[in-house]
């Protein structure tokens, strides 16, 4: 059954540092069909910016905040969702 929400699911990244494999991540997230959802990328601090890949089919956030970890980057995130976290 199809729901008829914009957005049902948000998929939450917190990341630091290891902004390398963010790209990937993006990317084999965006290969998915056949449901709506958004992705909100926490930077918890890093010392390199987040950058997204280019032509991303689904929606993408980007919230940077100081260092405080992940538990905090997480809650963080799923606090700036707009569909049942996961």
């Amino acid at each position: 059954m199809k729901e008829n929400n914009a957005m049902n699911i948000s998929v939450i990244i917190a990341v630091y540092n290891e902004t390398k494999y963010l790209d990937k991540c993006l990317k084999s997230l965006d290969k998915q069909k056949g449901i709506d959802f958004e992705v909100v990328v926490v930077d918890d601090g890093s010392k390199r910016p987040v950058s997204l890949p280019k032509d991303l089919n689904h929606t993408v956030s980007v919230h940077r905040i100081s260092h405080q970890g992940t538990a905090l980057a997480r809650n963080y995130g799923a606090g700036k969702a707009k569909g049942k976290v996961l």
